[in-house]
């Protein structure tokens, strides 16, 4: 696919939100996902979000924007954002999983580039992804 594009990011849950911000959030994600061919992964650990995203260039870009700027989460950090020779994920439009205890959201964000994407991609397996 030309122009295939990946951004991984982290960002904490606003403080003010309800229980119920992750399924509004995924009912969202996946029919927008769906509409504007992006597909991905979202982990969360009861506090921070860890989400990878691919699609076309522009359109993962304009996305991660929307994302920048959404008051359900709070300090967004960018850990990495690179071209991609392929999907990683073409099972579904958005994965998920509730990842509490696993220190998997700690560990990728603490690194940055090709190395947090790889430490999220070797920490997969280790979820059942509801999709």
């Amino acid at each position: 696919m030309p122009g295939l594009y990946e951004i991984l990011y982290c960002s904490e849950v606003a403080p003010e939100q309800p229980s119920t911000i992750v399924p509004d959030i995924l009912t969202g994600a996946r029919a927008s996902n769906l509409r504007l061919d992006v597909t991905g992964v979202l982990i969360f650990d009861g506090q921070y979000f860890l989400q990878l995203i691919e699609g076309e260039s522009e359109t993962v870009r304009a996305l991660m924007n929307r994302i920048e700027n959404d008051p359900r989460h709070h300090t967004v950090l960018r850990l990495a954002q690179q071209a991609s020779p392929a999907r990683r994920f073409t099972r579904f439009s958005m994965g998920y999983c509730y990842a509490e205890g696993t220190h998997t959201v700690d560990n990728v964000k603490a690194l940055d580039g090709t190395a947090a994407i790889d430490a999220l991609m070797a920490a997969i397996p280790a979820f059942d992804l509801d999709d």
